[in-house]
């Protein structure tokens, strides 16, 4: 009788290690880091670097500067919250490209009459 609760707890205790590191490195792969390094003038547009790659995105709430920090999901096409590090605050943006370069964004914005671009 004891071996079968030893043995219970012990698959249990198993089970919800294994299914919590699971979880929270799903989490953490989704959350990329990242500087916005350029904010387009009378628009909404800034282009933010990571490690490996450059994001367009348009601001849809909150706010954003040169030199903020942010971090969240900045790998999918579409409506994206992150979290400006600076404010410690929820932003929403739109993601218009990713994977990319900067001159990439940069000629995205000019042949989309984006920020004046033309």
């Amino acid at each position: 009788m004891k071996t079968k609760i030893f043995t219970s707890i012990f698959l249990l205790l198993t089970f919800l290690t294994t299914t919590s590191f699971i979880s929270n490195y799903k989490i953490a792969s989704d959350e990329i880091q990242g500087e916005v390094i350029w904010e387009g003038k009378n628009c909404d547009f800034y282009i933010i670097e990571t490690r490996r790659y450059y994001v367009l995105v348009e601001l849809y709430r909150g706010r954003l500067d040169k030199g903020d920090k942010v971090e969240g999901e900045l790998h999918r096409y579409g409506f994206k919250y992150l979290k400006n590090l600076r404010t410690d605050s929820e932003i929403k943006v739109y993601i218009e490209n990713y994977w990319s370069s900067k001159e990439t964004c940069f000629e995205w914005l000019k042949d989309n009459n984006k920020c004046e671009f033309r």
